[in-house]
């Protein structure tokens, strides 16, 4: 071979491997890109899986306030069925013990006492 090829032959490896160390240095920086795009994620599930959690921590509280507030409302329902059947019993009361006062008053009359 003579010097010319040789010469050419280094100035073809030269430049191949010039663009063989361009590409190393792109495929360095799209890893770099891609770890921090994974970090991000990584980072972005962490914070949905909180959320998450807190919601579904939020919703048992919010089924026991909403269980709390049922039974305050049934009782409040009921409140106004529970003071019809207490005057309903009063009347009864009262109907029942003038009936008894007019008996032992006429009996009292016939007894003459």
């Amino acid at each position: 071979m003579d010097e010319v090829k040789l010469e050419q032959r280094l100035t073809t490896i030269e430049q191949g491997q010039k663009h063989m160390t361009d590409a190393i240095v792109a495929i360095q920086k799209t890893y770099t890109e891609f770890k921090g795009l994974a970090i991000s994620v990584n980072t972005l599930a962490i914070e949905v899986k909180r959320v998450v959690d807190d919601v579904c921590g939020l919703r048992g509280i919010l089924k026991e306030d909403m269980a709390a507030l049922n039974k305050r409302v049934v009782k409040i329902e009921h409140k106004p069925g529970q003071r019809w059947d207490n005057l309903i019993t009063t009347l009864i009361s009262l109907l029942i013990g003038a009936v008894f006062g007019y008996i032992i008053g006429e009996i009292k009359k016939h007894t003459g006492g």
